[in-house]
């Protein structure tokens, strides 16, 4: 498919998916209007995580089904950190960053290849799996009124990784493999916000975004839909949904293979405002 074709396409399916329900962000003016929004808070994330790592000369490893098959967990709380920016009434900065960690050991009841090492089966095994997340958007408000606005969304979703996976044998000798990437994806989207009453606000954001460059080919949608109620001038508290897929196949020497991470959940949060 050509260049021209695969961005007609981009358009399309963002034209599709940017009205389904998608932070914490709050798109319409505070009360108090204030320009500045830190918040902090936290998510209960749902996790499916499929891996694949292959080998040094081109061997396609064992896709591996990390909550499955080395008991990671699929349920994991995660930090949620974040700032806003109002620096015109139709234009906003945004940053956030979460992070999710988990690790497991299981005995396999097959044998994997991980890299350029195999796992046999019966052997016990540790792994884990790391994510930091980093997003930073710029929104334009094409339409703003008193009580609602719909914007464009722009920005840059940074994904750092690790995988690593270790085995000790019977005879003391010890099999690692580890592969980690950072997947720095530009997103497009829409988000919209709306005053439901004097103090409460609900918002909905969506970005997404399929590219291939260099050495990797990865695809990620963002979503969140969350309320807001601005207990004080300075002070809102929010809760909402979010979710986040990310497929990411990489042929860098640091992490040949396949990863394809999901989770959806939950999240609160605590504004200060000024």
């Amino acid at each position: 498919m050509g260049y021209i074709c695969r961005f007609k396409l981009l358009c399309l399916l963002l034209a599709v998916f940017a009205w389904q329900p998608a932070s914490a962000e709050v798109g319409v003016d505070f009360k108090s209007d204030a320009n500045w929004n830190l918040y902090l808070g936290g998510f209960l994330a749902t996790t499916s995580t499929t891996v694949r790592v292959d080998s040094s000369n081109g061997k396609i490893g064992t896709t591996i089904k990390g909550e499955e098959e080395l008991a990671w967990s699929d349920r994991e709380t995660s930090p949620l950190v974040g700032a806003s920016y109002r620096f015109h009434k139709n234009h906003k900065l945004m940053f956030s960053y979460w992070s999710i960690r988990r690790k497991g050991q299981q005995n396999l009841t097959t044998s994997i290849d991980v890299g350029d090492n195999t796992y046999n089966f019966g052997t016990t095994i540790d792994s884990s799996f790391t994510t930091d997340i980093y997003r930073l958007t710029y929104e334009y408000n094409f339409y703003h009124s008193k009580d609602e606005s719909v914007g464009f969304l722009g920005g840059l979703h940074i994904t750092n990784f690790k995988f690593a996976i270790r085995a000790v044998g019977n005879s003391g000798t010890t099999a690692e493999t580890e592969a980690k990437a950072v997947a720095p994806l530009p997103t497009l989207g829409l988000s919209w916000s709306y005053r439901i009453a004097d103090d409460w606000y609900t918002s909905a954001w969506f970005q997404g975004l399929a590219l291939e460059y260099d050495q990797y080919k990865g695809k990620m949608l963002n979503a969140s839909i969350s309320t807001t109620y601005q207990a004080f001038d300075n002070v809102a508290f929010s809760a909402g949904l979010v979710s986040f897929d990310l497929n990411l196949v990489s042929s860098d020497a640091s992490a040949r293979g396949e990863f394809d991470y999901e989770y959806t959940g939950p999240f609160v949060s605590v504004h200060t405002l000024f």
